[in-house]
């Protein structure tokens, strides 16, 4: 009871961090932006609203623009003017890149938006350097690209009891601004979760959180003990959760909200290892993997966006929670467990999570029948290796993976699709003396066999999707300007949000034509 008072207490000092206490505190700052000239033009163009306040000033803008180096609208670069205007003493003009920037079909991702988060969150920051507390932000007619920007660039991990306000100029809609707040707020909460210490996010923790962030949104939250694992049988997760003095937890979630009731949800399943030390196959200290609980406080943060953006959608998500450590009763290499009807061999005990992933989604799919499932979890370190920071996607329905991928090139959180070759599937089948085994003989192709492994256990019948966000989540490197560096990003949050959007677009299109069908029916 200590340390979850403890946790509670730690969490209420978890602000939004201001780096000084400077004479500006006080006052407002503003950021606009400002666009890439040609090489060899040294006027600086303004973006509309920052023209608008130039107009407004006098030319005051321009006049002490024009008196610095080149180069004041590449994207990412921020100039900070003091005392131009009344209004507002700090003025942060950010650059915008390319003023004709829009999708690109090569990066796959629309620069357009991408340009106005990266402006946004440098201009944000370096405002909130300068202890400025309450930043108002153009909209740049992107307004939900600018408030995710924004927000998500003046969160910082800290125990100060400061806050940074932002909140919309001009030049956008105040309902898309809500909106990109809402989903920025949630990556901030993974973001939050991921950085914890470990002792403050036992699994038993993690599910008071759970409970304590979604259910004033109206999401059921069930945190289920050993009793009721030992009723349904969840012998890979009580295995695994028996090397921690710490039990093991299962998280159910529950989001109910379509018009017709009996519509059949869209299902996750998380990986919810609030800490991993390799087991018995232990790691180097360094090797660790920090916030493998990732996907788990990933789908938090999802049920919490779309459950205060009121989408009227089915949604259910399933995540076991555990520690793997290391001790006597630690599950072993070479272990064979049970899985229903399957009998399933442990190759080693680094790559456990497929195991008690494939265990709750063999138990979610036979309760609650879904339309479709998707795994998310941090199973692959190699994945970094070959995309780097990008969530890597096993996908059966090409239909499916298009909206995947169109999410993921809205919000900036890119994906990149991987193979399920049946030569993987057939890998991780060939021992004789178990019917699967978690890795096959030998290690080659691994982010591959593990998929193949959720797939293996995943029913035919129901389009099935793995994505994992080991790259995607991890320590920011500095580059994606609105993404503190050294810090967990929390991504792909919003592109799942995106993708949980498209999704309930398409479905009411679908009844909305049929509608119109019967209608038509009906008068002919």
């Amino acid at each position: 009871m200590k340390s979850i008072q403890s946790a509670t207490l730690l969490f209420k000092r978890i602000r939004l961090h201001s780096f000084s206490t400077s004479l500006f505190a006080r006052q407002k700052g503003l950021v606009i932006g400002a666009y890439e000239t040609p090489s060899g033009e040294e006027c600086t163009e303004l973006s509309p609203v920052g023209q608008k306040l130039d107009d407004k000033l006098g030319g005051k803008l321009r006049n002490a623009l024009n008196g610095l180096p080149a180069g004041i609208g590449k994207l990412g670069r921020v100039v900070t003017l003091v005392n131009v205007s009344d209004e507002f003493p700090q003025i942060a003009v950010a650059g915008l890149g390319s003023k004709d920037a829009d999708f690109s079909p090569i990066e796959y991702l629309d620069v357009g938006k991408e340009n106005v988060r990266i402006a946004t969150g440098a201009g944000a920051r370096e405002l909130q350097k300068m202890g400025v507390q309450e930043i108002a932000v153009e909209g740049f007619n992107k307004a939900e690209s600018a408030a995710e920007g924004a927000t998500l660039g003046v969160w910082y991990y800290t125990d100060k009891q400061v806050e940074t306000k932002v909140e919309l100029y001009e030049g956008g809609e105040p309902e898309e601004w809500e909106r990109g707040v809402t989903k920025a707020d949630a990556q901030n909460i993974v973001r939050c979760l991921c950085e914890t210490p470990p002792n403050y996010l036992t699994p038993r923790i993690f599910t008071i959180r759970a409970r304590d962030l979604l259910c004033p949104y109206g999401v059921q939250v069930f945190a289920r003990d050993t009793r009721w694992m030992k009723i349904h049988h969840f012998n890979t997760l009580m295995s695994l959760g028996a090397s921690s003095v710490e039990p093991p937890m299962f998280l159910e979630l529950n989001y109910c909200s379509d018009p017709e009731p009996t519509t059949k949800p869209y299902m996750f399943i998380g990986q919810g290892t609030t800490f991993n030390s390799g087991g018995l196959c232990v790691r180097e200290c360094e090797k660790m993997i920090r916030a493998d609980m990732a996907s788990a406080a990933i789908l938090l943060g999802v049920f919490k966006a779309v459950a205060a953006m009121r989408l009227p959608i089915n949604l259910r998500a399933f995540i076991p929670l555990y520690e793997n450590m290391l001790s006597g009763t630690a599950m072993k290499s070479g272990d064979v467990l049970r899985i229903k009807n399957t009998v399933l061999r442990t190759e080693h005990t680094q790559n456990h999570s497929q195991i008690v992933m494939a265990e709750a989604m063999t138990y979610a799919v036979k309760i609650y029948p879904p339309e479709l499932v998707f795994a998310l979890g941090t199973l692959s370190s190699n994945i970094q290796n070959t995309i780097g920071a990008t969530s890597a996607v096993w996908c059966r329905n090409d239909y499916i993976w298009d909206h995947v991928n169109y999410a993921g090139a809205v919000t900036g959180d890119r994906m990149w699709r991987y193979p399920l070759f049946l030569d993987f599937a057939n890998k991780i089948r060939e021992r004789t003396d178990v019917d699967v085994s978690n890795l096959g003989i030998g290690r080659r192709g691994e982010p591959n066999l593990i998929a193949a492994f959720l797939n293996y256990f995943a029913d035919p019948e129901i389009d099935f999707t793995y994505i994992d966000v080991t790259g995607a989540s991890d320590i920011a490197n500095g580059y994606v300007h609105y993404l503190a560096a050294n810090l967990m990003t929390g991504a792909p949050t919003r592109g799942i949000i995106q993708l949980l959007c498209h999704l309930n677009y398409c479905k009411e299109q679908v009844r909305a034509a049929a509608k119109k069908e019967e209608r038509s029916e009906a008068e002919n």
